[in-house]
């Protein structure tokens, strides 16, 4: 249902309905009946005379929200909102005047924890705190509630996606209503999320430009969307605006090392590290790949000893799979094959996973089927079609080196240093077959 034919239809009730939805979809979880009538007390909200609110006013509304399929069934004698209207219900709910007596009221009577130290007591009540941390702007307590719903509830939590639900379709008017914080969160994700899927980032960098959100200093995704699309050095002219950090000098070693300056980029990475200047972990995201790509391309073959203590142990899920690819193909420097093989064989589930998938495999002198290649081949002409152009010509070079079995044992030649070989592919590594590599 699209957000004019539900508004259509939900001014279409009597006001005492309308009010009962919006504070079932404040609560996010079931009401019994005493409590609802209290709550709407409470809110001075009163019956169809002006009486107050009693469990026997509630009758004729339930049976008039329950044939028309507001209601979730599965509740019982409780009050709850079927999911799919929650976040369309809690949109008008949230502009009225009794919208935070509502939350403090829950919050009394449904607590987040019974206990300090406790999990949450249901997963309904986490999204209850996400969604008044989210239009409060309140970032610190989003992120909070999040992790322990991810902790304590990782099944409904993987099955629920709150922020796709509360603003996709992406809306930039809906989402300039909200908090800036927020505002910025959100378009980032939306960038991230595109670029996992390889799709065209131009509607939200729009977005971007006239909020004066910078790639930099907000919006992570956005520096590697260009970096990505070839636009390395914007990204570095951005930087130079910038105040010297060490938050900031992993961002300008990624963006080094997409301009074909590896050496460069190890040192702005290493002078980001959080231990004095010194490489212990890379970061979780994707500058962590990036790092770990510079040390495949400045050590090659010898890299292995370099990465393998580097890779983040909980990386972000985003790009768990493409560490996994990147730390198949280090231990097959090794000979650690029983336990790079998992890893090099489970096929991408993201668009952007394929070409590290196939460029993993091709340096682990593992040949790809007709099925990785015609895939890894739709991934560039869909990287190509939504402006991935330095994404797309990588693309067409692992293809290419993939069909030329004379390369099979050979190396190409990089006696041309960091700024020769950064053109085309600057991490590609001299391959040795596995009885080379076994002496």
């Amino acid at each position: 249902m699209n957000l004019t034919s539900f508004r259509q239809r939900f001014k279409e009730l009597p006001p005492l309905e309308r009010d009962i939805l919006k504070i079932m979809a404040i609560a996010c979880e079931p009401l019994d009946t005493g409590l609802l009538v209290r709550l709407l007390r409470r809110c001075q909200i009163f019956g169809p005379r002006g009486e107050l609110i009693t469990s026997k006013h509630l009758e004729a509304p339930r049976q008039v929200l329950d044939d028309a399929g507001w209601l979730d069934y599965s509740a019982g004698e409780q009050w709850a909102l079927r999911y799919n209207y929650l976040h369309l219900v809690l949109r008008m709910a949230v502009i009225d005047l009794w919208y935070k007596t509502v939350l403090q009221m829950l919050r009394s009577e449904l607590p987040f924890v019974v206990q300090p130290g406790q999990p949450p007591r249901n997963f309904g009540v986490c999204l209850r705190e996400l969604s008044a941390a989210l239009y409060a702007g309140d970032m610190e307590r989003m992120d909070e509630v999040s992790r322990a719903a991810r902790r304590y509830f990782p099944t409904q939590w993987q099955h629920t996606d709150l922020l796709a639900t509360v603003f996709g379709p992406f809306d930039p008017e809906w989402l300039g209503t909200f908090h800036r914080d927020v505002q910025v969160f959100i378009l980032n994700r939306f960038i991230e999320e595109a670029v996992e899927q390889l799709e065209s980032t131009e509607e939200y960098e729009a977005v971007a430009q006239t909020a004066g959100f910078s790639a930099v200093k907000n919006c992570p995704g956005l520096a590697v969307a260009r970096c990505l699309q070839g636009k390395a050095k914007e990204v570095l002219i951005e930087l130079q605006g910038q105040p010297r950090s060490k938050e900031m000098a992993p961002m300008e070693g990624q963006a080094r090392f997409f301009n074909g300056q590896l050496h460069a980029a190890l040192a702005a990475f290493t002078e980001g590290s959080k231990y004095s200047g010194v490489l212990t972990q890379a970061e979780a995201d994707f500058k962590g790949v990036v790092l770990i790509l510079t040390l495949f391309g400045l050590y090659g073959d010898k890299a292995a000893g370099k990465v393998l203590p580097l890779l983040p142990k909980e990386p972000n899920p985003a790009f768990g799979k493409i560490f996994d690819y990147l730390k198949g193909a280090a231990l097959v420097q090794q000979n650690r094959l029983t336990e790079a093989e998992p890893l090099l064989n489970e096929l991408p589930a993201l668009p952007l996973e394929w070409y590290f998938f196939g460029l993993a495999n091709f340096w682990s002198m593992i040949s790809l089927g007709d099925f990785e290649k015609e895939k890894i081949k739709t991934i560039g002409r869909q990287a190509e079609k939504n402006g991935y152009s330095w994404l797309s010509r990588q693309i067409k070079d692992l293809l290419a080196a993939t069909e030329a079995e004379a390369l099979a044992g050979t190396s190409p030649d990089t006696s041309g240093g960091e700024e020769r070989t950064g053109k085309k592919m600057p991490w590609w590594l001299p391959r040795k077959p596995y009885w080379q590599r076994a002496l």
